[in-house]
């Protein structure tokens, strides 16, 4: 609707639309893939000396996997 908009209007930002759709899909993706490998992450980061107590609370978690719901398509 509003690419259809911009072109009525003769705007010049008709790809705005498009970046922005193209940048929530990516952020989705990212957070899809976060997901995907938390456990292996989470093994990697136990070889470093800072602690990430996130990936193991469960509240944390919900929210990113509630994240990644939203933002998935």
């Amino acid at each position: 609707m509003f690419v259809s908009l911009f072109d009525e209007a003769d705007g010049e930002y008709i790809d705005l639309v498009n970046h922005t759709t193209g940048r929530w899909l990516r952020r989705a993706k990212v957070t899809q893939r976060f997901i995907a490998l938390k456990d292996k992450l989470a093994r990697f980061l136990q070889t470093k000396p800072r602690a990430f107590p996130e990936l193991e609370d469960s509240s944390w978690n919900d929210n990113l996997f509630f994240l990644c719901d939203i933002t998935s398509t």
